[in-house]
C-alpha cells in the first residue's frame, strides 16, 4: 500500500508539473498576443484559442504583412517534446492550401518544422517560428500569386523534395541512402557516403547526419524514410538492397507475423 501511495504521489507531481508548464507558456504567449487564451489544460495537454494578430516580414522580403486569424492550438500530452498542432477556424485559409485531412495546418516538412520549433520550444516559439510564417506565406501568395520561399508538393513527394533540398542532391536513391542512416541510426564515419561523391561519410554528409539526429526520434525518421520510399516507388524506380532500411525490414517482418496471427 505504501508503494502504491508513493507511485500515485509521483504521478500527481508529474501531472501538476505538466499543467504548470502549459499555463506558464500560455501566459507568456498571451502577454505577446493578447487575443490568444488558454481554454483547456490537463495532464493530457491543453488548448489555446482566439485571434492571432501579427505584423511580419521575413528574410530577404521587404513586404511587411499584417494578418489576423482565428486559431485553435492543440498542445499535446508530451509537450514540448511533441509539437502543438493548429487549426484555422475563420475560414480564411483555402482547404487546398497545405491543410491536412483532419483540418490541422501542414506547416511544412515535419523535420523542418521540428528544427524551427527547437530554436524556441514553447508556445511563443511555435507561433512565431511555425504558425506566423505559414500565414505570412499564405498572405504573400494571395498578394503575388506565389509563395515567397517556394512550395513543396503535398504528402510523400513533398517530404522527398525537402530531403533533397536538405542534402543538396536531386538523386532520389542518394537521398534515400542518406535518410536510411537516420532511420537506422547507423552513422559510421569511415563508410562511403551514400550521396555518391566517393568520399567517406565523415568528410561529406556525416556532420549533417549527426546534427539531424537530435531533432527527431529514430521512429520519426523511419516514417519519413517510408514516405520517401513510397514517393520513389511511384516513379517506378527500383530500390536497391544497399539503401533499404534494416529497421524497415524488421518492421515489415513483424507486421507480416501479426497479419498471419503468429504474434499479437
Amino acid at each position: 500500500m505504501k508503494s502504491r501511495s508513493r507511485l500515485n504521489l509521483g504521478s500527481l507531481v508529474t501531472e501538476t508539473a505538466i499543467c504548470n508548464l502549459i499555463r506558464e507558456h500560455a501566459a507568456e504567449l498571451q502577454r505577446k498576443y493578447n487575443g490568444l487564451i488558454l481554454t483547456d489544460c490537463s495532464p493530457n495537454g491543453g488548448v489555446v484559442q482566439g485571434i492571432l494578430r501579427f505584423t511580419a516580414s521575413y528574410e530577404g522580403i521587404e513586404d511587411v504583412i499584417d494578418g489576423e486569424y482565428q486559431v485553435d492550438i492543440h498542445i499535446p500530452e508530451l509537450y514540448p517534446d511533441r509539437l502543438p498542432m493548429a487549426k484555422e477556424r475563420g475560414g480564411k485559409i483555402e482547404k487546398s492550401f497545405h491543410t491536412n485531412p483532419d483540418g490541422t495546418l501542414c506547416l511544412g516538412a515535419p523535420l523542418a518544422v521540428k528544427k524551427a520549433f527547437s530554436e524556441c520550444p514553447n508556445l511563443v516559439g511555435f507561433v512565431e517560428k511555425c504558425l506566423i510564417p505559414f500565414f505570412f506565406s499564405y498572405e504573400y501568395k494571395k498578394k503575388y500569386g506565389f509563395l515567397p520561399y517556394g512550395e513543396l508538393s503535398h504528402g510523400a513527394e513533398g517530404i522527398l523534395e525537402h530531403y533533397q533540398e536538405l542534402f543538396r542532391t536531386d538523386d532520389d536513391l542518394a537521398t534515400l541512402g542518406l535518410l536510411r542512416l537516420l532511420a537506422d541510426n547507423d552513422y559510421r564515419g569511415h563508410y562511403s557516403c551514400p550521396c555518391g561523391k566517393l568520399m567517406r561519410l565523415r568528410q561529406c554528409h556525416g556532420e549533417q547526419i549527426r546534427e539531424l539526429l537530435q531533432y527527431q526520434s529514430q521512429n520519426e525518421f523511419l516514417n519519413d524514410y517510408a514516405q520517401v520510399m513510397l514517393a520513389i516507388n511511384l516513379k517506378k524506380v527500383q530500390i536497391p538492397k544497399a539503401v533499404f532500411s534494416k529497421a524497415m525490414t524488421k518492421y515489415l517482418k513483424v507486421a507480416e507475423l501479426v497479419r498471419k496471427g503468429i504474434i499479437r
